[in-house]
This record gives structure tokens, sequence and C-alpha cells, in this order.
């Protein structure tokens, strides 16, 4: 996470450092406060994901994820009818966006933008 946000050549980097997206301060001095906060990798097939990919690296936006729900939680997810169709029934039924967010591994910025 450090070298596609820090480093101008590092591949990807338009998508992270490039656009804005750094790794906390805490987590960037300290891999001690960065396993404090994340704990361990639950497994070999999990890998860091943010919840709010137009948010940083920090406590509180990040989670171990599968690559199943990492391609589901990526800028490039798309919001099909059947998803927009269960969303806005979902919020119509009194339910939160942020919870359907969650339920289904979607970024809220994608689910806001959908039915707004």
């Amino acid at each position: 996470m450090k070298v596609r946000c820090d480093n101008p050549n590092a591949t990807g980097y338009a998508n992270y450092g490039g656009r804005g997206i750094k790794v906390c301060d805490r987590w960037r001095t300290s891999f001690a406060a960065f396993l404090a906060d994340m704990g361990p990798k639950p497994s070999p097939k999990h890998s860091i994901d943010r919840i709010d990919n137009d948010r940083g690296y920090e406590r509180g936006n990040c989670r171990w994820a599968t690559p199943k729900e990492q391609r589901r939680n990526s800028r490039t997810f798309v919001m099909t009818p059947e998803r927009l169709t269960d969303l806005r029934l979902h919020v119509a039924n009194g339910g939160s966006v942020f919870a359907w967010t969650k339920k289904n591994a979607v970024a809220k910025s994608t689910a806001y933008a959908a039915i707004s």
C-alpha cells in the first residue's frame, strides 16, 4: 500500500497516490500500529481493502477482504439493474444505504451515486 500510494513509478500509482490516496501516519510509521488496528491476515487469500475507495488507508476504512469482496468494492464495480432495484427496495422499506453496502460489499460512494 505504501508503494502504490508513494511511488510515482509504481504500477497502479495513478489509481492510488496519483488521485490523493494516502497511508495514514500511524500505519506509515509503525507496523505494530497497523497490526494492532487490522489484526493478522485471516488467510493467504485475503488482502487489505479500503471500504470507501475515495478515502485512504486508515483505521476504520480498511478490512481484510477476499478477491471476490475486493472486486465488488472496486471503482469499476457495475451497478446492474438488479442490484439497483434491490438497493432502491431496501431504502424504500426503511433500510439504510450503509447497511445495504455492508451486506453487498459495495462502496458507499457507488451506492449513493446510483440512487442520486
